[in-house]
């Protein structure tokens, strides 16, 4: 079985500059200049029977290049530099050898943004085709560039190895050190291994796709960029955002897992202003789930009273009426009465939030919330039941599964099984873990 077959990955948004500065981040790309200035030089030039430049015009092409000189060749082969980006030029279609003759090929004269762009592209693909050297390296390829597209701030080379071969053999990094450790001992495996990751970055580097900053590597913008075409051509969705103008709040929160969730919002709330992005932001909320709302006002509580005439407008809103309610008075600004049902709909949305599924996550939250609590849980579960929100039930299972207080717990128990009685839902089943 092809193990890539064995990978699958979602790609979250990222986030990467206009399309100009891309540009001219590949016009500054030495690889790709001098690839494209061997080829202009080249020009209409007569080559060996073997399609490569003369020992003759290989010396002036090295010194018209700037590219080291090999005084004993007797082959333009025996210029590794120089042979490297002849081949390069030829795979771009930058030149064409046919029946001893070297010109110029269809992409070379081609100079606006969008074709240097894409020619840079091209040479990151050639770039990471040439990094296979092994028939499973692709494999290996895959999780290390998906590492460094999604951590933005770097990561070391050794984190990327241990990440490499933990996805590549299944196992969680722990495991993997201890699977390690019963059949070798010492890192020797690791640094044997380390190699065949720092020849990939280096590649990636001479392109100016990736970059260093000490032992700590990082793509680029453009690297990023060029990334994007990538995955897409291996069938992956790579969305990504150039404009934060045009970024909707879910956008926003995607790009949230590949950049700094602060930064970006005050970016993107420089670029709208705080009326336009709060109509964004109340936009998201308006028949949306309970982590919706629970985001929605959470992001609200950065804007300040710039966001309170669409805040007010919300309080027809059966769904956003209670956290509107709640925003207007922690600000001191005039509010409707808050009832009890107010109280219970912000409570279960904001416990429904953090209900994923999965049990270890959910008595984790739980138990966050019992250690956080400055009212009497027992005396607000019991009531729950009379909230006719689509959670009720779920987070009344919940709490009296995983809440540490056992009277606060039993009250919850009590309080599903009435609500339960009116829905006529079938008991939970029973908590595996």
């Amino acid at each position: 079985m092809d193990p890539l077959q064995e990978l699958t990955f979602e790609l979250p948004a990222v986030r990467v500059p206009p399309f100009g500065e891309l540009a001219a981040a590949a016009r500054a790309c030495g690889r790709l200049e001098g690839i494209r200035r061997l080829a202009e030089w080249t020009g209409e030039r007569r080559v060996t029977k073997a399609g490569n430049l003369t020992v003759a015009d290989a010396r002036s092409a090295v010194r018209e290049l700037g590219l080291p000189d090999h005084p004993g060749a007797r082959t333009a082969k025996a210029f590794p530099e120089l042979n490297e980006l002849w081949s390069l030029a030829g795979d771009l279609a930058l030149l064409e050898v046919d029946a001893g003759r070297a010109g110029p090929g269809p992409e070379l004269g081609k100079d606006d943004d969008r074709a240097i762009v894409e020619l840079w592209i091209d040479l990151l693909s050639l770039t990471l085709q040439g990094g296979l050297v092994f028939p499973d390296d692709e494999a290996r390829q895959m999780p290390l560039l998906m590492r460094l597209y999604i951590d933005t701030r770097g990561v070391t080379v050794a984190e990327l190895v241990t990440h490499v071969l933990a996805a590549t053999t299944g196992l969680e990094a722990d495991a993997l050190t201890k699977t390690l450790s019963s059949v070798v001992s010492g890192p020797g495996f690791e640094q044997a291994f380390e190699p065949i990751i720092r020849r990939q970055l280096d590649g990636l580097e001479a392109i100016d796709a990736v970059a260093f900053d000490g032992d700590r590597v990082r793509f680029t913008h453009l690297g990023r960029f060029g990334l994007v075409s990538w995955f897409e051509e291996r069938g992956f969705r790579a969305p990504y955002v150039s404009d934060l103008a045009d970024a909707t709040v879910q956008v926003l929160l995607d790009l949230g897992l590949t950049q700094d969730p602060d930064e970006l919002f005050r970016d993107w709330l420089a670029v709208l202003g705080p009326e336009v992005a709060a109509e964004l932001i109340l936009e998201h909320a308006r028949g949306g789930s309970p982590e919706h709302r629970v985001v929605a006002f959470g992001m609200l509580n950065q804007l300040g009273p710039s966001a309170e005439k669409g805040v007010r407008a919300c309080l027809d809103d059966r769904d956003l009426r209670p956290h509107a309610n709640a925003w207007l008075a922690a600000r001191g600004l005039p509010a409707e009465q808050s009832t009890l049902d107010d109280l219970h709909r912000v409570f279960i949305d904001m416990v429904a939030t953090d209900l994923d599924g999965d049990p270890r996550s959910v008595r984790e939250t739980i138990r966050g919330l019992a250690d956080e609590a400055e009212y009497d849980a027992a005396l607000l579960f019991e009531g729950l039941w009379q909230c006719e929100h689509p959670a009720t039930l779920a987070v009344l299972d919940a709490l009296a599964s995983y809440h540490p207080d056992q009277d606060a717990a039993r009250a919850a128990q009590k309080s599903a099984m009435q609500a339960r009685s009116l829905t006529g839902d079938a008991e939970p089943a029973a908590d595996p873990t």
